[in-house]
């Protein structure tokens, strides 16, 4: 989400993302702040991995997302994760994979959302080209040390089978 946040003007100069980790005060009501914000948007984005996808207030978010937004747009982003693991709110929403003409086929609906500030189609393809390689560099950072630090949160073969040997000791004492 920060690099989609970092990214997203730099393409269409007229997209002025909300991004609630950075932009909600420190002890601010983030309901009310999410929910004011939600009321001027026109396009909301759900960054959805395998470790946040079971998160009860990813629900919260986009099911307040969804109805915050009348006309608007919300996009399920996904990193990893198959649509077909989408639950609750999320199913509703026409979702976008991490593919390079995914996240084209998105800019287009965000261009759009911006009416009389939108880019003419051919800028806005010049533009993602140029700056989709710098996207993909630093999501595809992100993920690999993401799995990295799965991996080494990960029991190694030997401490699982000591954990069994323990058990199966233990039955018989």
């Amino acid at each position: 989400a920060g690099a989609f946040k970092d990214w997203l003007p730099a393409v269409i100069q007229a997209i002025k993302p909300y991004y609630s980790p950075d932009d909600i005060e420190k002890g601010a009501r983030w309901a009310n702040e999410i929910s004011k914000e939600l009321e001027q948007s026109s396009v909301g984005l759900i960054c959805l991995t395998t470790s946040n996808l079971q998160a009860p207030w990813l629900m919260f978010e986009a099911g307040a997302l969804a109805k915050s937004l009348k006309k608007a747009r919300v996009v399920p982003m996904l990193f990893g994760v198959d649509p077909s693991e989408l639950k609750g709110p999320l199913l509703q929403f026409q979702c976008v994979s991490f593919k390079k003409d995914d996240v084209r086929k998105l800019l287009k609906t965000i261009n759009i959302a911006l009416d009389d500030n939108a880019l003419e189609q051919n800028v806005l393809d010049s533009v993602f080209e140029k700056w989709w390689p710098e996207l993909e560099t630093k999501i595809s950072k992100v993920i690999e040390q993401k799995n990295s630090d799965q991996e080494s949160e990960r029991r190694t073969d030997r401490e699982i089978m000591e954990e069994i040997l323990e058990l199966t000791r233990a039955q018989y004492y």
